[in-house]
């Protein structure tokens, strides 16, 4: 079992028993932020949901559900992608977006999601309700 270090966050590389600590560059949280920032203007999003402070980095882990969500996927699949330990959180944050997916008023498709490869996803039917 990895054991990560505690205190600050840092993106050190973990060490195992069988693997000794390596000696990688820790990315600190302002370091992050820069390379984040650099990349929102790069591309040319920077000014996006200033009410809001700009795209948070954390804002891709509800990008990354909601995609999800429009596929399809199974709820309690997205629950341990996203590492919620009971599926019940992710369907009471994610409730809108699964309500617009099964509504029909947000698809893949709207979204610029590509095709799955045939036979790698299994499609389920909507739900009643």
């Amino acid at each position: 079992m990895p054991s990560w270090p505690t205190g600050s966050w840092s993106a050190a590389a973990p060490t195992t028993a069988s693997s000794p600590a390596r000696a990688a560059p820790a990315v600190g949280e302002q370091q992050l932020r820069r390379v984040w920032k650099r990349a929102l203007v790069k591309a040319e999003l920077a000014h996006l949901w200033p009410e809001y402070g700009g795209l948070h980095f954390h804002d891709l882990r509800h990008t990354h559900a909601t995609w999800l969500i429009a596929r399809r996927v199974p709820m309690i699949a997205v629950a341990g992608r996203l590492g919620h330990a009971n599926p019940v959180v992710t369907m009471m944050v994610y409730a809108h977006v699964d309500k617009l997916v099964d509504r029909g008023l947000l698809t893949a498709d709207e979204l610029g999601l590509a095709e799955p490869i045939p036979g790698s996803v299994v499609e389920l039917a909507p739900r009643a309700g």
